[in-house]
Order: structure tokens, then sequence, then C-alpha cells
């Protein structure tokens, strides 16, 4: 599930803790996004490190974390794992064979966790912190699943001692909303590879997405924030990215309905769709009027047809689930849901240009205007690859005729 590595939602919590780089070390701790138990009603923040030592004395001492938290959602902390990890590493400077030393948690579970890592002696971590190694968890009691935690760290008292003598460290400030999620996977043709099984990313490599800066001559920049703000899809949100993972492919427009008709939608939320299909969300959004009922889920693009899930989907351990790829959607009867481009493969179809929820004519007017238009975020582009011309019309013609019944 992708929001749990990058919101979402994917979200890392990440505390700096910057030491010298020759007498004792570098060091960074981080939470992980949260897992829901749902089955023992626990909810999970792991804790870890990284670092590098350089064979001198290192010291990391005692870190004092304070956390907040909404009661109704999540209760009663407490450790669930002292992780201690033994073994073998090497060291950079000297090259030397050293051990890990112990890493514990410990202190009151009111509202301050105490965190205590110990390096002594040249005791090292991975070389260039190259790995995160996990050193604790924090169990919650589940109260409420369809809350958000609203979880916020607050790092003070901290003190690393080198030796070279003790190095204050900023103080500063994370959230971990941790809202319901909606977990979701989809295709789309146009930039789908049937080789690889996966999509290309010509528009992010091109630095055409909104928000970012044109990395080729000619190249036209898109202001920054979701681009459903305008007909038909009139979305307000206000997602915006401007530093975008390498294999963001475009964004998506999902929506909640309580039946099929555009009417009954309850949620609205831009989201990023990846490489391998999978869709996560830039903000942590709460989703509106929420009460856990099931849903329909509704998935747009800007130039390929929308499709929705066949059936209700079921609000199960604080998430909406759905995968797209390897199953029809919603076909009421004469019109058309995904396209199977490979026994089980199922994509949006590309080419509706207009985005109306019907391929045809109008659209290719759409093209005729674009035509020869290149390096630009354009509704024309069906392969999505900043550029207007014959392919994305062939696109269009093999699904000229193709419609759906989910209301745009």
């Amino acid at each position: 599930m992708r929001t749990n590595n990058y919101i979402q939602l994917g979200i890392f919590i990440l505390i700096s803790l910057l030491g010298p780089t020759v007498y004792g070390g570098n060091a960074e701790i981080r939470f992980t996004e949260y897992q829901a138990d749902c089955t023992n009603s626990k909810y999970y923040v792991d804790l870890e490190i990284k670092a590098t030592a350089t064979g001198d004395n290192f010291f990391l001492g005692r870190q004092q974390i304070q956390f907040s938290f909404n009661s109704n959602t999540i209760d009663l902390p407490v450790i669930d794992q002292e992780l201690t990890l033994s073994g073998t590493v090497q060291t950079t400077i000297p090259v030397t064979n050293t051990t890990y030393a112990t890493h514990y948690l410990s202190g009151s579970m009111g509202n301050t966790i105490v965190y205590n890592v110990d390096l002594v002696s040249g005791d090292g971590y991975p070389v260039d912190h190259q790995s995160w190694i996990p050193i604790g968890r924090l169990a919650f009691d589940l109260v409420d699943p369809l809350l958000c935690a609203d979880l916020t760290f607050d790092l003070v008292n901290v003190e690393e001692v080198t030796s070279t003598g003790p190095l204050a460290i900023p103080v500063d400030y994370y959230d971990l909303p941790a809202c319901p999620g909606i977990n979701l996977s989809a295709w789309l043709e146009g930039p789908y590879i049937l080789a690889t099984g996966n999509m290309k990313t010509t528009l992010n490599d091109y630095g055409l997405l909104p928000g970012q800066t044109p990395n080729q001559p000619s190249g036209v920049a898109t202001p920054a924030g979701q681009p459903f703000n305008s007909a038909p899809f009139n979305y307000s949100g206000t997602e915006s990215v401007i530093d975008y993972p390498s294999d963001v492919v475009d964004w998506i427009l999902v929506e909640l309905r309580t039946a099929p008709q555009l009417a009954t939608t309850f949620h609205q939320q831009a989201g990023l769709l990846h490489r391998d299909g999978s869709i996560t969300f830039p903000e942590d959004k709460p989703i509106s009027n929420f009460s856990g009922q099931s849903v329909y889920i509704v998935v747009k693009h800007r130039n390929h047809l929308g499709i929705m899930t066949p059936t209700l989907t079921n609000f199960s351990c604080r998430t909406y689930d759905f995968d797209f790829r390897t199953q029809p959607s919603y076909e009421d009867t004469g019109a058309f849901g995904q396209k199977e481009l490979s026994p089980g493969v199922f994509s949006l179809y590309a080419g509706d240009f207009v985005a109306n929820g019907d391929i045809n004519g109008s659209d290719n007017i759409i093209w005729k205007m674009e035509n020869g238009t290149f390096n630009k975020y354009l509704f024309s582009d069906a392969n999505l690859d900043g550029d207007c011309n014959l392919k994305d019309i062939i696109l269009w013609s093999r699904n000229n005729g193709i419609f759906t019944t989910v209301e745009q």
C-alpha cells in the first residue's frame, strides 16, 4: 500500500540529528507511517534510526519525545516492542568490524516517551546512512477507526554527546494526522507499457507536471496545484506538489459516492498516480460526512474515461481498498467500463479529451486544435508524453464510440 510510503498519508516524520562528521558521526531518527491492526484494535508507530560512526567514541544520549493525540481515536500508549540488534558492520574510518550497541525505549507513558540509544567505543551503524534500523514500536489502543488520530510529536531536551563534547540539537515539530484512508490502484491506457507492465513517467521526466519547471527546450510550465479546478471537474481542492516523486505519472481525481449517481458524491480528493498504478494523496484529507458507510469509488483523469467500482466497497480497518488494475469496473447495459489490455490487465480508456464520459468527435476537435503542440501539459496528449501528435489520435481512433454511464 503505497500510501504507507508517501503520505500517506505517505509520510515519514523525520527528525534529523546532524552531528560532527569527523569525530562522532551523524544520526537521524524517524517515526514511520502508522499501521492499524483492527483485528486486535491496535495502532502502531515504529521508531527507526540511521547513522554513521567514524570510528571514534560516539555516544547518542537520551532523547525525549513528547506527543499528543486525539484520544477519541487512539489511547493508552505502551511500548509494544523494544528491539535490540547485534551483528557486525564495517565502519569507514578506520575500517574495522564493530558491533551494534543496544537500543531501547523507556520512560512514563503519560505524554512523554524517553528514547535512548547508545553508540560507544567505535561502535558503528551502516555506512553512509544506507539503511534504516527499526529500534522500537509504540502501540496505542484503537478507540474509533473512523476518526483522525492527529498524532503530533515534539522532540525536546535533545543532546548528542561525542568525543568532542555535547552538541545541542534544534527542536522540531512533526504531525501525523493519519486519517482513514483510500487505497487504490489503476492503469491509464495512454502511458501504459505492455512489455514492462508499468506506465511511463515522461511528463514528470520533462518537468511538465503542474508546478514543475520544464527541463526541455521551449517547455511550457503549468501553474502549481491539482489540475481539476476548472470545468468539467470544478474541484476546488488545494492539493499541490512541487517536488514530485520520480515515479509519478500524473494526477487523478477520486470521488466517494453512496450510489452510482453523481449527486450522491460526498467526498473528493486529488491524488498522484504512480508508475506501478498505485495512487497516493499529497494531503491527508479527512473524509467529509464520514460514518464508515459502504461507497462507490470513482477515479477520473483529465483525458481518460472515468471509472467506478462495480459494486459498493466496504470500509475495513480504516481503509477503502480497491485495485482497478486486475478487475473490471462498473459497466451499465450497453456501456463500457475499463479496457482489457491483456488477459487480466485493465485500464481506463484513453481519448476522452473533453472529459464528458464519451469518446467521440468532440474529442477529435480538441486534438485538431492542439496538434503539433509539444513540451506542454495538454488535454489532448493521450499517451502523456508532452506532445500532441499522431500517436494521440491513433489512441483516440481505437476508442472512438466508447462511452460510460458513470456520471462525470
